[in-house]
């Protein structure tokens, strides 16, 4: 709870709360005495007010060029936003919104038994995020990505084509066609809204997302430094820029190559130490491509919990989707899942990235909990034939 007193206020990356954690969490781990090691990487801090930008001025340009220009060339900025949610959103490649960087650290600590046969990888990420809407406004947001980019491209070509025919379209026809190419870029201006909006709402402290699962690592590196472990070298990473499209955990994993390492495994913590049944994720990834999660993991993640609490561990229910740092393992061939806590009956795993995210939603007692919990996750790995 000291940890979280220290940590819990608003921390956008790139903000000067921001590196005041991330030096608060070094000094805390190396005052334990622990081997704290960073990575460090060039993050784009700006990256959802740049693409809302791009969104805005792709929006914008449909409307003049599809109303008061040959219509046809309103496929152009069509085009070009959806090359900006291919790569920048879905494939975490830069094409505008690496104009502006900043230094990042992750943060890691390596617990490194001569014997070791394998690595397992805990994460969690220190950074927080203020937006407009939680994670299931924005699904239901983002789920029109793709249909809207298909209609803003058919449609304008539709428009032109009748009229290059010199075949005007009947007046229900034109005011539908017209209507529909309206409520192209009032979408857009939505999904500017919903990447680029936080500066309009109250911020978040990252309490819950995801400051107590910090803590709840910071304390777990400090036992498991005195654990005796045989096959299972640990390694913790406290990323940063999670709440940036997982550009942290990517580029840990793109300056970490896998090549003559130890196999990894990782278990990654979200929304931990709050109300609710501990959960498991069932599925991450990016915004286009989902991966099933570990489900060896998820089975020693279940018997840890029940011999540490006496209960199980639940999927998280399937209707919330939501991306983290396992989708990056994922994604790279490592085995991984994310570990959480399913919430409230009020606020359940939503109001995150907003002023209630604060202290009021933590579950103090859950923090050691979770700790014991992950110590024996360990102790059990480490002992089985995998």
């Amino acid at each position: 709870m000291d940890i979280l007193e220290a940590i819990v206020v608003p921390r956008p990356n790139g903000s000067t709360e921001f590196y005041r954690t991330a030096e608060y969490i070094q000094e805390w781990l190396a005052g334990q005495g622990l081997s704290v090691e960073t990575h460090l990487f060039s993050m784009r801090p700006f990256f959802f007010e740049i693409v809302a930008a791009a969104i805005i001025a792709a929006a914008l340009l449909f409307i003049y060029l599809a109303f008061f220009r040959k219509s046809w060339l309103a496929v152009l900025p069509v085009l070009l936003l959806g090359l900006v949610m291919l790569f920048e959103a879905s494939l975490g490649t830069t094409i505008i919104s690496g104009m502006i960087r900043k230094d990042a650290e992750n943060i890691i600590v390596s617990i490194q038994p001569e014997t070791a046969e394998r690595e397992l990888i805990l994460s969690a990420h220190y950074d927080s995020k203020t937006q407009p809407l939680d994670h299931r406004q924005r699904e239901l947001v983002f789920q029109l990505i793709i249909p809207s980019v298909a209609a803003g491209v058919l449609l304008p070509l539709l428009w032109w084509g009748l009229h290059y025919r010199r075949r005007r379209p009947g007046k229900k026809v034109s005011l539908l066609l017209g209507a529909v190419l309206a409520l192209l870029p009032a979408y857009w201006l939505l999904l500017a809204f919903t990447f680029g909006g936080g500066f309009m709402a109250r911020p978040s402290p990252g309490a819950v997302d995801n400051g107590t699962a910090v803590s709840v690592l910071m304390n777990l590196s400090k036992e498991l430094q005195e654990t005796a472990l045989e096959k299972t070298a640990v390694t913790v990473v406290l990323f940063a820029a999670e709440e940036l499209n997982m550009q942290g955990s990517q580029a840990y994993l793109r300056d970490h190559p896998r090549e003559g390492a130890l196999p990894a495994y990782n278990v990654n913590l979200e929304l931990v130490c709050q109300e609710g049944d501990y959960v498991y994720w069932q599925e991450d990834g990016v915004f286009t491509t989902r991966y099933p999660t570990a489900g060896m993991l998820n089975e020693m993640l279940d018997k840890a919990t029940l011999e540490v609490t006496g209960q199980n561990i639940k999927p998280l229910e399937a209707d919330f989707t939501t991306i983290s740092d396992s989708g990056s393992f994922l994604a790279a061939g490592i085995p991984s899942t994310t570990l959480g806590n399913a919430g409230s009956a009020e606020l359940g795993c939503s109001f995150f990235h907003s002023h209630l995210d604060n202290m009021e939603r933590v579950v103090p007692e859950r923090i050691e909990e979770l700790v014991q919990i992950l110590k024996q996750f360990t102790l059990n790995f480490d002992a089985a034939e995998i």
